[in-house]
């Protein structure tokens, strides 16, 4: 990050406003009396970007860059990352109470030609993006365009009157921290992670292509050429069978055939069943059995009249 401008206003110990051009230096040292403002102007790049300065007992602690005597507090800087520039704008206000709040939020993107040396409401109306608006909006954005959190910004980047011998002496994981973070390192520890994921997906994949395998453990050569002799052996059964039973079989159609003749013959059957004797037919068939008898006697010429007499026919 290349800070380019800062404007404070009511900030600290800067009652009036104050506007800090950085965009012709490359190097530069704040010297002054104690009591100058120096720290301050550290303070008020800390605040504009992250909301708090490290001399804050406390982060929330917003109070106390409001200079004293004065109800409205203005902190803005323009800074440049990786060719682009944007501008980090927080506003605090006191009401007539005493409470401190925040009034404005704001981190944008501007053009990268723009004219820094001009007046700042003119700079902030150039804006091409809007990134955030709400104070935890812009510590997530800041973070993610400086790469750094607020702690390890005041450790690396800015660092407070007896910060440098803290860092020197703090834990050790918590200089490998920082460092990760300040040479990019973390993609070495997303990688790792990536191969150990990979890494976990093919033990997986391994163990169950092995229990597969032990199912088939006796799937040997001897095993295989086995099979196939069983095959061919029961191919040629097969083919014997069907020789043997072609006498035997039915085709559809002869089947078909059967069927029909067996359904007309019980259609058949069914109508003869239906038929009745018709009445009087016994009694028909006794009175021609005895015109038959009485026949007989008139062919052979001798006692007709007794013939029929006796058979109960009358008289001729």
């Amino acid at each position: 990050m290349r800070p380019m401008r800062l404007d404070i206003e009511g900030f600290g110990t800067f009652r009036d406003p104050v506007s800090l051009d950085f965009t012709d230096t490359d190097y530069f040292a704040l010297v002054g009396p104690t009591g100058s403002g120096k720290t301050t102007v550290i303070d008020a790049i800390c605040f504009a970007l992250y909301g708090a300065a490290p001399r804050w007992p406390r982060r929330n602690q917003v109070s106390l860059a409001m200079a004293p005597s004065t109800s409205f507090t203005r902190v803005s800087l323009i800074f440049e990352v990786g060719g682009r520039q944007y501008a980090a704008v927080r506003a605090l206000s006191k009401s007539a109470r005493g409470q401190v709040t925040t009034k404005q939020t704001r981190l944008i993107t501007l053009p990268a030609e723009i004219d820094l040396t001009g007046d700042l409401g003119g700079l902030l109306g150039e804006e091409l993006e809007s990134i955030a608006e709400t104070p935890a909006d812009m510590e997530a954005g800041v973070e993610r365009i400086l790469g750094l959190s607020y702690e390890h910004f005041t450790q690396s980047v800015v660092l407070p009157q007896g910060g440098f011998a803290k860092f020197l002496h703090a834990e050790k994981r918590e200089r490998q921290d920082l460092l990760v973070s300040l040479l990019g390192l973390g993609v070495y520890e997303r990688v790792m992670q990536l191969a150990n994921r990979k890494s976990d997906e093919a033990r997986t994949t391994a163990s169950l292509l092995r229990g597969e395998l032990d199912q088939y453990a006796d799937a040997t050569e001897a095993a295989e050429e086995s099979a196939a002799d069983r095959l061919r052996t029961l191919t040629d059964f097969h083919d014997q069978l069907q020789d043997l039973l072609a006498p035997w079989k039915i085709t559809t159609a002869d089947l078909e055939t059967a069927r029909t003749k067996v359904s007309d013959q019980a259609a058949d059957l069914q109508a003869l069943n239906s038929i009745s004797t018709p009445t009087g037919l016994d009694s028909l068939a006794v009175e021609r059995g005895g015109r038959r008898h009485l026949r007989r006697i008139c062919r052979c010429g001798r006692g007709c009249r007794e013939s029929r007499t006796r058979s109960g026919t009358g008289d001729l």
